[in-house]
């Protein structure tokens, strides 16, 4: 005689959902790049899903019975054994963790980055009777997150090799990023700008120079070539030429600007040298009595002084810098100085280049 009470209603239910619970645990266990695990209060797993053979060539049952932070040790990643032993000393506080990040080998070879996360649970008197959790394949995160490092410290090893600075403003013109500042250059550090507008935060020699960029900026509009003074102390100034294009978010909403800076203190301080020896240039050959014109290598024109227009004012309107010689002769040919017949102007022309390059 079967003295056991037939199953009331709510049992039926229970065991209902018992059953729905086991068949989503194994559809999800089924699903995706990871595995689901159980330790006991020794750290050794008592389950290991089949998901570890995916993600790791490992079978399951090589697993269970090992000790968490076994996970076929030979195929661990030069420094992950470190890291897993430290891991290890942290459970052993029975505190939940989370995103627990190691590298292994597949049993074909090929490096795995793991992703783990686990909570403790603990007996009815509350005793610890082991972990639970679920560890994922997060490689290819894990080498986009190396790329990106990667990248990153490729564009700070650039930056620092370079007279440039690259930056970053926000929608009210605040600077977000600059790049590193480069040891050797007269600058100010990210630090001191970050977070302040570069029209209050930048020293300059003439504070009206940033009239024409605030109205740029203002209208949301791309700068070019925008120079300006910085007073770098001693007196002394460095020029910075900067350029840079507004940035709008998938809504066309103004976020901001990108630029860069780039310092061309050199070639202003080498235009001011030529300027200077020019004008000394023009003073002397002003003062010959004499016509006087100068053409480069070249044979273009650069300069000629009073006495040189006085002698040729039919001339006078082409002689610009860059103009040739021969442009020049032509057209003295056809402004009277020989007989207006194509036979006479190109062989006046020839003869008059001749002795020019003979000169020489």
């Amino acid at each position: 005689m079967d003295d056991r009470l037939p199953p009331t209603e709510i049992e039926r239910e229970r065991s209902r959902e018992f059953r729905l619970l086991a068949e989503r645990l194994r559809d999800f266990a089924a699903i995706g790049p990871h595995w689901f695990w159980e330790c006991d209060a020794d750290l050794r797993y008592t389950f290991v899903s089949d998901g570890v053979t995916d993600v790791l060539g490992v079978p399951p049952e090589e697993m269970v019975g090992r000790q968490r932070g076994y996970l076929a040790r030979g195929r661990l990643l030069a420094g992950s054994a470190e890291v897993i032993d430290r891991h290890v000393e942290e459970l052993r506080a029975h505190k939940p963790f989370r995103d627990f990040h190691f590298a292994a080998q597949h049993h074909n070879g090929y490096l795995v980055h793991i992703l783990s996360s686990g909570n403790p649970f603990f007996g009815p008197d509350g005793k610890f009777l082991g972990y639970r959790g679920v560890s994922t394949d997060y490689s290819q995160t894990a080498i986009a997150q190396a790329k990106v490092r990667e990248s990153e410290q490729r564009f700070r090893d650039f930056a620092l090799a370079s007279s440039d600075r690259m930056w970053e403003t926000d929608a009210e013109h605040r600077y977000t990023y600059l790049s590193p500042t480069a040891r050797n250059l007269p600058r100010p550090t990210p630090e001191q700008l970050l977070g302040k507008r570069r029209w209050e935060s930048e020293p300059v020699a003439d504070p009206g120079i940033w009239q024409p960029y605030k109205e740029a900026v203002q209208a949301h509009q791309p700068i070019r070539g925008f120079v300006y003074a910085r007073r770098i102390g001693n007196g002394q100034v460095a020029w910075i030429r900067t350029s840079a294009n507004p940035i709008f978010d998938a809504n066309g909403k103004f976020c901001g600007y990108r630029g860069v800076n780039l310092d061309v203190t050199d070639y202003m301080e080498a235009r001011k040298a030529a300027e200077v020896a020019e004008g000394r240039l023009r003073a002397a050959i002003e003062s010959l009595d004499d016509a006087f014109a100068y053409f480069d290598a070249d044979e273009r024109f650069v300069l000629c002084n009073s006495k040189f227009l006085e002698y040729y004012p039919d001339i006078s309107k082409i002689l610009v810098p860059g103009v040739t010689f021969e442009e020049i002769v032509r057209n003295g040919a056809t402004a009277g100085y020989v007989r207006p017949t194509d036979a006479q102007v190109e062989k006046f022309v020839l003869d008059l280049m001749r002795r020019f390059r003979e000169a020489s």
